[in-house]
């Protein structure tokens, strides 16, 4: 099962690969945006704000804690 933890990890390893700097990064017990990210060139910037979800929860006592996504939470486009 993949923890919100291992969603941002994976993103920002992919941001940093694309020359994003990432500005802000949470744990899983901030509120706010889990990742802010940007990139700058010659005639523009861009700026990410980033919020993942997991499929469980990393904290023991919460009620999602070991469940995996329902169907009505699963959507692939």
């Amino acid at each position: 099962m993949l923890k919100e933890s291992d969603i941002v990890d994976t993103v920002c390893n992919l941001l940093s690969e694309k020359k994003f700097k990432i500005e802000c990064r949470s744990n899983t017990n901030q509120h706010g945006y889990d990742i802010i990210a940007s990139k700058e060139n010659e005639t523009n910037k861009i700026e990410l704000y980033i919020e993942a979800k997991g499929e469980t929860s990393s904290r023991k006592d919460s009620a999602n804690y070991g469940h995996t996504f329902s169907n009505s939470q699963i959507r692939v486009i």
